[in-house]
């Protein structure tokens, strides 16, 4: 039996189960909730806040706040000293660190039960991926492999990170994931970014059979290919003369055939490539036309809202939008006028803030991300990821939020940062990736974007006063090379890297102010 077939035979039952649960929401939340309170009542958090004595979702909301990061991190920082306790009663056996706190970098611990809601939502996703899309089993996958940042950690006894995105699958299901792999995991231990790149293109061009990508960033995958031509000679011959994979003399032809110049067709590259998974939402929606056009044919697949806090939605092949992963974690959902509402409660075309709790050990912890209901499966919502309600940029009232600056630069194709400038008269400033953009398109691209930021009422009247400068844009060579480099040597995994937006980061405005183009 093949690997695909085991996994098929493994997510069978599992993912059948979840879509029977899609049409009792609310039983599933409130039997979830339980389910997690029980299992850490006897947790130092569990015994300040009374979760023996909880018996409705009213009782852990009278009793346990909202919270965001700065709430935990002195808890998380107790666990880290080794007391194991404090917000599970379940040891934690993995830390996974992101970004966004006010020391740089967050450390989110999860559990065994942690890691299987995690599994309670990915594998349902790929049983709908391949119920609906079989051919991803033809052949091999590619699983996102960012090149090593830095030498794995442990925090006493617990390792911070995992070691590879087919652990989030569990043992048993990881190790089959790995057998259908076109790209050996130990490339991910490589810390050299070029070699990392020259192997990794080595082993996606000597197999004509891959039929699957997952990716998290689809600007990942974009640069990736687009590196192709630059280094052909190097990886065919690299290929060749180390025999790091075993390319025939006639793949050798096929690969020359298909990269003409910069041009690469990436159907005679791959013809059995059925499926590209990658965030499609928010701030990489924009790079959804030219994926299409890089691999015409490819379904693309968004994501859904994985968090590292927790799993919130997950793609279904049916639906234009992820569905709310009701198994994984007890969800709140805070609207505009911070009301707060349980799942099936949510209205078709509203926004709401996402909070969640989960198997390890965040209460009530708010997400800072916002979504957008777009329709029900049963009594379970389709939610998109609209942004980060958190990331505002304010020079003097005018709040402009990442959905907002989203929206009023959809029409950009290319790498487009907006950027407050706090000098003595601020402003904003647009900047522009050089080779996206050319000089002669400068004028209208800021007249336009000034028109949609005039969307927001108190913008137009700073400028119309004069408290605001007027919307600047400069042209940067590499802004978006720029970006990963500043992103990666702050600790980021190159595959974890979104293109943001809206840039609030004051060192990196510098940084790219310095390297502007002189008009």
């Amino acid at each position: 039996m093949s690997a695909w077939q085991r996994i098929q035979n493994r997510v069978e039952l599992p993912g059948r189960a979840f879509f029977r649960l899609l049409d009792n929401s609310a039983r599933v939340q409130e039997q979830l909730l339980k389910d997690i309170l029980s299992k850490n009542e006897n947790s130092a958090i569990g015994k300040s806040r009374g979760f023996l004595g909880m018996r409705t979702i009213e009782d852990f909301q009278q009793h346990s706040p909202v919270i965001c990061y700065e709430d935990v991190e002195c808890l998380i920082d107790r666990i880290q000293m080794g007391n194991d306790t404090v917000l599970t009663e379940e040891a934690i056996v993995v830390f996974e660190e992101t970004g966004g706190s006010s020391g740089g970098t967050k450390l989110i611990p999860l559990t065994a039960s942690g890691l299987g809601a995690i599994q309670n939502a990915v594998i349902p996703w790929l049983h709908d991926l391949l119920t609906h899309r079989p051919g991803i089993a033809s052949g091999s996958a590619y699983w996102s492999i960012s090149p090593a940042i830095r030498t794995q950690q442990l925090i006493g006894d617990i390792p911070v990170g995992l070691p590879s995105d087919a652990a989030y699958f569990g043992s048993t299901l990881g190790e089959d994931i790995v057998e259908t792999l076109a790209v050996p995991p130990e490339v991910g231990a490589i810390r050299n970014y070029n070699d990392w790149r020259h192997q990794t293109l080595s082993y996606l061009l000597a197999r004509k059979d891959l039929s699957f990508i997952s990716v998290w960033s689809p600007t990942f995958l974009l640069d990736l290919i687009k590196s192709i031509p630059h280094e052909l000679d190097c990886i065919v011959n690299g290929c060749v003369d180390q025999g790091l994979v075993d390319l025939s003399r006639r793949r050798i032809q096929e690969i020359k055939h298909a990269v003409n110049g910069n041009n690469i067709d990436t159907q005679l590259l791959w013809p059995m490539l059925d499926t590209i998974s990658c965030w499609l939402d928010a701030s990489s929606a924009r790079y959804r036309e030219e994926l299409g056009n890089m691999f015409p044919d490819v379904f693309l697949q968004g994501k859904g809202l994985l968090a590292t806090e927790g799993v919130v939605s997950l793609p279904v092949c049916s639906e234009d939008d992820a569905v709310l992963a009701i198994n994984s974690c007890f969800f709140e959902f805070v609207d505009e006028n911070d009301v707060i509402f349980l799942c099936h409660e949510l209205v078709v075309g509203k926004t709401y803030r996402v909070l969640i709790t989960t198997y390890s050990g965040l209460y009530r912890y708010d997400l800072g991300d916002q979504v957008l209901v777009s329709g029900f499966i049963g009594t379970t919502p389709l939610i998109k990821f609209c942004g980060r309600a958190g990331l505002v940029s304010d020079l003097c009232g005018e709040k402009l939020t990442e959905a907002f600056v989203l929206k009023q630069m959809s029409s950009l194709s290319g790498t487009a940062m907006l950027a407050p400038c706090a000098n003595q008269k601020p402003g904003y400033v647009l900047f522009l990736d050089a080779t996206d953009f050319d000089s002669s398109c400068i004028e209208t691209v800021t007249r336009q974007t000034e028109q949609g930021l005039c969307a927001n009422p108190q913008y137009a009247y700073a400028i119309r006063i004069n408290q605001l400068n007027r919307l600047c844009c400069y042209r940067v060579d590499d802004l978006w090379s720029r970006y990963i480099e500043y992103q990666t040597t702050s600790g980021k995994s190159l595959g974890d890297v979104k293109p943001p937006v809206l840039m609030v980061d004051s060192v990196l405005f510098k940084e790219l102010f310095r390297s502007r183009i002189a008009a």
